[in-house]
């Protein structure tokens, strides 16, 4: 309103009670979902928008599930790069609620239009689907990613390598990188530059005396007092070894000879799994492993009971109570230096951790993970609702009509809410807003208009 229609107003009011004079103000405002309450981070600079849906109800799962890594990979079907920054560095995740996400980003690549990255969701439950939103389109954002927020090890996260790491020559000290806090990173000791992965790249292995070694450190040992135990990967086996198991394929040790303080890989040709013992001694899978084909493997230990696990389903089990020894030895992915039990094949995704995966963790992590899953819905994206016309302030008698009109442009459909004074007008969700009489009460009062 000018500075002469206020004055004009405030003449009338002096002249008679009857006359009004209203000031309406209209403000631009975005829903909750655009503000990321849990980081103090606004997204309003944000100009696009993306819901995506964890199709979780169909596993059935019989418990919720806390702190889950949710992997989501984008690719020109699902998303559109151009609208995003090189690197991926404005990429935001909230619940649907609009609470923020940790999120880490493993690899993006706008050229071939392919990322991969990893959210962690705070409850998925049993029952029911879960969405999440993810915002993009804001060019001067800085990144968020991290992998020691979304593998927190106050979730029992020990190591995490996503081994995409690439060099042309072996004896790199601590190139592939461990994601968590713990910083277990591993020596690179691998010839094969192959990087064939299940989700991103992941580190081929030639076979003989290849391996990457990662230096002791606690996170890394279970202890007497915290004897459990989980271990994760995803593993294609081109030579699946002897019958006599002189050269069974490693895919993580702990300790260069017997007593081991874990071996899980292969031995006579199955999927095995040592627990301080020497090496062939442990649980072992009842058939035969299936030579080039990824194929995602757990081995838990909870304290009383040690199992197999592949492709999300159960093995094989045991019961069995060990003595954690102190080791000071060095870890392996892929197989020891100088011993032939070194991998022929592909290692990708590895996960220590000290805790215990449950069946149903086990079972969304191999449906999620998969190649070929489907657990994910993309919705379309959309572009924030952007006010192109605002309704001017107006100077009114009692008993006038008030009309206050908005245009939107962006991704349809739009919802709206007016406000009076901060407060909700009941009904008043449409385009325009209509008052067929104001009165004294409204003299001075303050509209706005949310639009989402």
């Amino acid at each position: 309103m000018t500075a002469n229609r206020q004055n004009e107003c405030r003449q009338l009011s002096q002249v008679s009670e009857l006359n009004l004079c209203i000031q309406l103000v209209l403000v631009i405002l975005f829903t909750s979902s655009f503000a990321l309450k849990a980081h103090s981070q606004n997204l309003s600079d944000w100009n696009y928008s993306q819901k995506i849906e964890l199709q979780s109800a169909a596993l059935a799962l019989g418990t919720n599930l806390n702190g889950f890594p949710l992997v989501i990979r984008l690719n020109s079907s699902n998303f559109d790069f151009s609208k995003s920054t090189i690197g991926g560095s404005d990429i935001r995740f909230t619940s649907e609620e609009g609470s923020a996400l940790n999120h880490f980003i493993e690899s993006w690549d706008k050229v071939k239009q392919e990322a991969v990255i990893w959210v962690r969701l705070p409850t998925i439950p049993s029952k029911g689907n879960v969405s999440l939103k993810m915002y993009y389109g804001n060019l001067t954002a800085l990144t968020t990613s991290s992998g020691k927020t979304v593998f927190d090890t106050s979730l029992g996260f020990s190591a995490v390598w996503s081994l995409d790491e690439a060099s042309d020559v072996d004896g790199n000290p601590g190139l592939y990188k461990d994601v968590t806090a713990n910083k277990n990173n591993g020596d690179d000791y691998v010839k094969a530059s192959l990087k064939e992965g299940v989700i991103g790249k992941g580190q081929a292995f030639e076979g003989l005396y290849q391996s990457i070694e990662v230096k002791d450190s606690p996170s890394l040992q279970p202890t007497v007092l915290s004897p459990l135990l989980s271990i994760a990967a995803w593993v294609k086996v081109q030579d699946l070894g002897s019958i006599s198991g002189n050269d069974s394929p490693v895919f993580v040790r702990k300790g260069d000879n017997s007593p081991v303080t874990y071996h899980f890989g292969l031995c006579r040709q199955k999927l095995n799994f040592d627990l301080f013992e020497n090496e062939c001694n442990g649980l072992a899978a009842p058939n035969p492993f299936v030579a080039d084909k990824w194929t995602f493997v757990v081995g838990t230990y909870d304290g009383l009971t040690q199992r197999l696990y592949q492709d999300g389903h159960l093995l094989a089990e045991i019961s069995k109570t060990v003595l954690p020894i102190a080791d000071s030895r060095s870890l392996y992915l892929g197989g020891r230096k100088i011993y032939s039990d070194n991998l022929k094949g592909s290692l990708d995704e590895v996960m220590l951790m000290h805790s215990v995966l449950s069946p149903d963790w086990i079972h969304l992590a191999y449906e999620n993970q998969k190649p070929s899953s489907a657990l994910l819905l993309f919705h379309s994206g959309l572009s924030k609702p952007v006010i192109v016309k605002q309704p001017l302030s107006q100077g009114l008698f009692e008993g006038d009509a008030l009309k206050l009109s908005v245009i939107v442009s962006g991704s349809e459909p739009f919802s709206y809410q007016w406000y009076r004074n901060s407060i909700a007008i009941v009904g008043a969700q449409n385009t325009t807003y209509q008052k067929d009489s104001v009165t004294l009460a409204d003299n001075s009062a303050y509209f706005s208009c949310q639009v989402s």
